[in-house]
């Protein structure tokens, strides 16, 4: 009698528990790897690029097929909320961001005072992280997405994506996280800096000139505004005083056509005030 209360009671239980019936499949979203914002006309125009993360798979496993694809959705709206979910109306599945990987500001973005509320949205959505990077830009957004890496490697392991592959090889501008940036703007000189992308073609595939992104400029963000865009010239010494620097050539002459050039790494900086005569200091 007892064995029978028991498994009455275990079967009563059972039918109490939820299980995983209001649960998704993996295959059944839509993955966002990066977000793009604009600002045109009064409105905030937003850009996202799907990526097809069972391609990528298939490309670690050795299979064959391209893995570089991505789709580039845009919608507008009076802000950056109305503008997302403009979007959401356009899609055939949920978007997930919980896989976002970059952020790419237009200047004129940047210049209303977009960044901060952009910044304070994915800090507090419970899908990002905080390892997503943040860029800018005056050219298209639209045509930065959709660049394919060299070699037809996945976006996932682009210079938006993955940018410390890149850096640890040249290290030039330094890349820039949700958490360093929300640290930089909160905390005084509250200054940033963000990689500044350039469209350019100094690759070439068999089909001819193949797009790809320079980053030799850094946009200098304070108070949320655009404060100033450092060129290549000024970064040039600039990247020597990084605390990620890892390695770099550095040219001895002053020549443009310099053949003199050493190979830094695992350098030491000791940073000198001195103060001039008029009052200014120098470092």
């Amino acid at each position: 009698m007892k064995k029978k209360k028991l498994c009455l009671l275990v079967i009563v239980c059972s039918l109490l528990l939820s299980g995983c019936w209001d649960a998704n499949e993996p295959e059944r979203f839509v993955y966002a790897n990066g977000i793009g914002i604009d600002y045109k006309d009064g409105k905030i125009v937003v850009y996202i690029q799907i990526i097809n993360l069972g391609s990528l798979a298939k490309a670690e496993s050795g299979a064959g097929g391209s893995t570089s694809k991505a789709d580039v959705g845009r919608a507008e709206g009076n802000t950056f909320e109305e503008a997302i979910f403009n979007l959401y109306h356009t899609s055939d599945r949920r978007i997930y961001l919980g896989h976002l990987s970059f952020v790419i500001f237009s200047e004129e973005a940047i210049k209303v005072g977009g960044i901060k509320h952009i910044a304070d949205f994915l800090d507090r959505f419970r899908e990002t992280r905080y390892r997503m990077y943040f860029f800018a830009t005056k050219d298209s957004i639209k045509d930065i997405m959709l660049i394919s890496p060299i070699e037809n490697i996945s976006l996932a392991f682009s210079k938006l994506s993955d940018p410390h592959d890149n850096y640890h090889q040249s290290s030039f501008i330094p890349p820039t996280d949700l958490r360093e940036l929300i640290i930089a703007l909160d905390e005084p000189p509250h200054q940033a800096q963000l990689p500044f992308l350039q469209i350019s073609k100094r690759w070439t595939a068999q089909d001819g000139p193949k797009k790809e992104l320079l980053i030799e400029k850094a946009a200098i963000i304070s108070d949320n505004k655009l404060i100033s865009i450092l060129s290549k010239e000024i970064m040039n010494g600039a990247r020597l005083t990084n605390k990620e620097f890892v390695r770099d050539s550095v040219y001895l002459s002053k020549r443009r056509n310099a053949d003199i050039s050493v190979l830094i790494y695992d350098k030491k900086v000791k940073i000198k005030p001195i103060i001039d005569k008029d009052g200014k200091v120098r470092f």
